[in-house]
């Protein structure tokens, strides 16, 4: 007798920017409404929406809900920022991304309350911001992409993905390692950026120009 067979969804994203945050019982527990969507009750608490600016949404299994100041974000929501727009979501205790307008980015999962997060950013402008625990020993976040892998801890980063593109630059901290099948770069100075693009080797880490800086800034300023 054959049995059904449950079909695997087609078409995911074959870039994707990943990020690992930690996160805090506590702080997702701040700000959370009584009333959520029947379809967010059966997915894990990732988040809380700090503020927003212009419009932004979630979408989980087909369904779509408006993001505003305090709502809850969730393991599987795709969320999506429009025009000028700003949106930043707080994932952990001194933990926070900021989304600049047109990014899409997907919380793929949470190990625990307590512990672990994986969001990837599919397209657009982000500011990732945490700081050091010390007691880990380890980075509190991680970005992959399809060419580079980002260490961070206890460090203020801001990265645009493009294509075939991510323009990544250390505006706070102390470290942030960058690493392709080529070559790791270490980006120690703040204000010291790098650029890679896929099957190639990240450029040595400069400091970007102040223009450039004040454009990276203002792409995901309130």
């Amino acid at each position: 007798m054959n049995h059904p067979v449950a079909a695997v969804p087609a078409g995911a994203p074959s870039r994707r920017t990943v990020v690992t945050f930690l996160l805090t019982s506590t702080a997702l527990a701040a700000g959370l409404g009584a009333a959520l969507p029947a379809a967010a009750q059966t997915q894990a608490l990732a988040g809380t929406v700090v503020r927003v600016r212009g419009e932004a949404s979630a979408t989980w299994s087909g369904l779509t809900r408006a993001l505003v100041a305090g709502a809850s974000v969730f393991v599987g929501d795709e969320i999506r920022t429009g025009a000028a727009t700003r949106l930043e979501i707080r994932l952990g205790e001194g933990t926070k991304v900021t989304l600049g307008d047109h990014s899409t980015m997907v919380i793929e999962g949470a190990e625990t309350a307590a512990v672990g997060g994986i969001i990837a950013i599919l397209k657009g402008v982000f500011l990732g911001a945490t700081r050091a625990i010390a007691d880990l020993g380890r980075d509190s976040l991680t970005i992959r992409t399809s060419s580079a892998v980002l260490g961070v801890r206890g460090t203020v980063v801001w990265g645009e993905q493009q294509a075939d593109k991510l323009g990544v630059n250390m505006l706070e901290g102390t470290l942030v390692t960058v690493t392709t099948p080529e070559l790791t770069v270490f980006l120690t100075t703040p204000l010291d950026g790098t650029d890679i693009v896929a099957g190639q080797p990240p450029t040595p880490p400069r400091r970007w120009g102040d223009a450039r800086l004040a454009a990276s800034r203002a792409a995901v300023a309130f």
